[in-house]
């Protein structure tokens, strides 16, 4: 039986965490019974029905009710709407759909080949669309087969038809959503019915395989990278649509020479990173339709993690004290003159450091700093367990260095800094501000994680 935990479903990560269906309660007027959350008899008029699941409890006891509906199982309309029926379902002969509410750009529906215009259901495994009152004609793509794969075809492709080579108009052909075929209609049956996989094949997870996790960590600002792995199995990708910075789950096993175990940086194992000072770090920022093509030339690459005592804070890009710090607080455009020797001292091992006419100091462990280069790429090799000290004189200072006319003052280089700080001052890591109140703080390396790097050919 699936693991459930108030609510939330934790799909093999305890760090993944997927909402399920909360109740829907309407008064009923009715309905008794007993309360599903006090035990205590319902009469008539202060009752509420969830109109999911079918539960009935008091009005007043209506907010204790527990989180996850049980809602009853709709896969036999050919559709789930939570992740939770749609893997219980999995395991049966015939593969649901796992939908959300969504509104698209005019399509044509799955079940009675109309255009949709406004509100429909769309899966976020075949990426098949229909009417919110259409039935799905057909399954979703299989998640469990042993058998040789097949075509999955959904209408809708709007590019050269593999069988004739003729373009296809108006989106009036057929596609495969494992392999990306298009096909006419009228060609359909010329296409041999066996699936190749497309050219993803070596990264693809086939229905009959168990296989290691991938895990690609993106942030979403289009869909672009979600449509981008739609041949990926469904049921090893799950996208949280809530969430911008979402996690792409992809369980994969023949890497051709590159065969190990990725996932999110809150893990012990391999990680790649598609957006940010990362992704420029290790080479991924690049267009996502190619990081999945060039997994598999990728080299890996430890990375060292940096612990901030007192604060329970960990850290693999950069820190800092002062200006840009400030400067992540606040729009306003004055200019701010914080003298960093009234509020801290700073000490690269015994040495304390010398921070007269610097308003801002940031410690760096890669060479970028919100897309800008602040320090040489050989002089922060983010696995040799040092850490870069680079400082400002003023905001302008920053400004222009932040925008790439300038370099940073580069003040030292340490394996162990002591920050004593006896006025309040602000403090950000990895971009998260936070206040460092009177005390002394040690950051210095304790492990490592290592990372994917694309090894350009």
């Amino acid at each position: 039986m699936i693991p459930i935990n108030k609510g939330i479903y934790l799909y093999e990560f305890q760090k993944i965490n997927i909402p399920l269906p909360t109740h829907s309660f309407l008064i009923s007027e009715n309905e008794k019974g007993y309360c599903n959350v006090c035990g205590k008899y319902c009469e008539k008029d202060e009752t509420v029905l969830c109109q999911k699941c079918g539960i009935i409890v008091h009005y007043n006891c209506s907010e204790h009710a527990y989180s996850y509906c049980l809602t009853k199982l709709s896969y036999l309309n050919g559709y789930t709407l939570s992740l939770e029926e749609y893997l219980a379902a999995s395991y049966t002969s015939h593969q649901p759909h796992l939908v959300i509410e969504s509104t698209t750009h005019p399509f044509i529906c799955q079940s009675c080949n109309s255009e949709i215009k406004g509100k429909c259901y769309r899966c976020l495994c075949c990426a098949s669309v229909f009417h919110i009152d259409c039935k799905p004609l057909r399954d979703c793509k299989l998640c469990r087969t042993s058998d040789p794969l097949q075509h999955h075809m959904l209408h809708g492709a709007d590019k050269f038809c593999f069988v004739c080579r003729e373009p296809i108009e108006r989106k009036a052909g057929f596609h495969c959503c494992w392999c990306s075929v298009n096909v006419h209609a009228k060609c359909l049956s010329l296409l041999p019915s066996h699936c190749s996989y497309g050219k993803f094949a070596s990264v693809l997870t086939k229905p009959h395989i168990e296989s290691n996790l991938l895990v690609v960590d993106c942030v979403n600002k289009s869909n672009e990278f979600y449509w981008s792995l739609l041949h990926l199995n469904p049921r090893q990708l799950v996208y949280s649509i809530k969430d911008y910075k979402s996690q792409i789950i992809v369980y994969c096993q023949n890497l051709q020479n590159f065969n190990s175990k990725l996932s999110l940086f809150t893990n012990e194992n391999k990680i790649i990173v598609t957006n940010g000072d990362l992704a420029q770090t290790f080479g991924w920022n690049i267009p996502f339709k190619d990081v999945i093509q060039n997994i598999t030339h990728s080299v890996e690459i430890n990375c060292d993690i940096w612990n901030i005592s007192h604060l329970n804070k960990e850290f693999c890009c950069y820190c800092g004290i002062g200006i840009d710090a400030y400067q992540l607080r606040t729009k306003e455009n004055e200019l701010i003159n914080i003298m960093l020797e009234k509020h801290v001292h700073v000490f690269l091992g015994d040495k304390q450091l010398n921070l007269k006419g610097l308003c801002g100091i940031i410690f760096m462990n890669i060479p970028f700093y919100q897309s800008t280069k602040f320090i040489d790429q050989l002089d922060a090799t983010p696995n040799d367990r040092l850490i870069e000290i680079i400082g400002f004189t003023s905001a302008n200072h920053f400004a222009v260095c932040k925008s790439g006319c300038l370099m940073p003052k580069h003040i030292g280089t340490s394996r162990i800094i002591k920050v004593v700080v006896f006025e309040e001052i602000d403090f950000e890591v990895d971009g998260c501000l936070l206040k460092l109140s009177r005390g002394v703080y040690v950051i210095q390396s304790f492990r490592q994680l290592t990372f994917l790097a694309y090894k350009k050919r």
